[in-house]
């Protein structure tokens, strides 16, 4: 492990609102009401209902500037998806099933607009950064490793997809003060250091949460994937606003293709209909 603290970049010292002249500047938007640019957004859910799949989904089309489940992409650009469970070949299918079997299947193409990475990373060693119990945050050997790949992007503004939290933090017992200090200083500076927007994906039970989006308040905004129950094949998106318990827009998919793609409600119920 590192010995090298981790000090946070932006001043604390506040500013004067004298300068703080003219008309205040729009949030930027790379999808929408949903992603916000240069901030952390979290996708979270319970296990197994495929966020993997959807991030990997969500960079193909941002760096590709195409619809994201129906969603328009307003601002392209370069993507690097650090994956810490999946393998390369699996990857490479799940962005085979993105680019030519969603429901962009008709806008693939072999020439991208934007460069889009993908990172392996399913064989350990992946630590950023390790919290100690005072608070301390020291950084893990794999830190700058991103950073160096951050840098040799450029300083263009990036989307950075970091799958999963669990193998990303080392934490003490009381995790919710550490993850906190992970999104909001850690991923935070990245953000601002790097020109960079960042996803961070994680199960609502990472380090023994519990199944409540406590976590996902301390980013700018949340999605929500949940299995659409009795359904197997369905899941419902929900874009939640940082510390808001009450669910905003959702959107339907079914999981089919190893794509997610987007279905109506009506569609779901009369295709279940019809198995009986």
């Amino acid at each position: 492990m590192s010995t090298e603290t981790h000090t946070q970049s932006q001043s604390t010292s506040g500013i004067a609102c004298s300068d703080l002249q003219g008309e205040a500047p729009n949030q930027k938007w790379i999808i929408e009401g949903w992603l916000p640019e240069g901030k952390v957004t979290t996708l979270c859910g319970d296990g197994a209902p495929g966020k993997s799949l959807l991030a990997v989904m969500l960079g193909e089309a941002i760096s590709q500037g195409k619809p994201f489940v129906g969603l328009p992409v307003t601002t392209p650009m370069p993507v690097l998806g650090l994956f810490t469970e999946d393998s390369e070949d699996e990857l490479h299918r799940r962005l085979y099933s993105a680019q030519y079997f969603s429901d962009n299947a008709d806008s693939a193409t072999d020439e991208q607009l934007y460069d889009y990475r993908l990172w392996s990373r399913n064989y350990g060693g992946n630590t950023l950064v390790e919290i100690g119990e005072n608070g301390e945050c020291r950084h893990g050997p794999f830190f700058g490793q991103l950073i160096a790949e951050l840098n040799n992007m450029g300083p263009a503004p990036k989307l950075l997809i970091l799958d999963t939290l669990l193998d990303l933090l080392v934490a003490p017992q009381d995790a919710r003060k550490a993850i906190s200090k992970f999104i909001k200083v850690v991923l935070g500076d990245i953000c601002r250091d790097h020109n960079c927007t960042v996803l961070l994906v994680g199960d609502l039970s990472s380090f023994e949460l519990s199944t409540s989006i406590t976590w996902t308040r301390d980013a700018q905004n949340c999605f929500i994937l949940r299995h659409m129950k009795p359904f197997r094949d369905y899941r419902v998106l929900i874009c939640a606003k940082s510390g808001d318990d009450q669910p905003g827009t959702q959107i339907n998919l079914k999981l089919e293709d190893n794509t997610f793609k987007v279905v109506n409600p009506a569609e779901i119920y009369d295709e279940e209909e019809a198995k009986k």
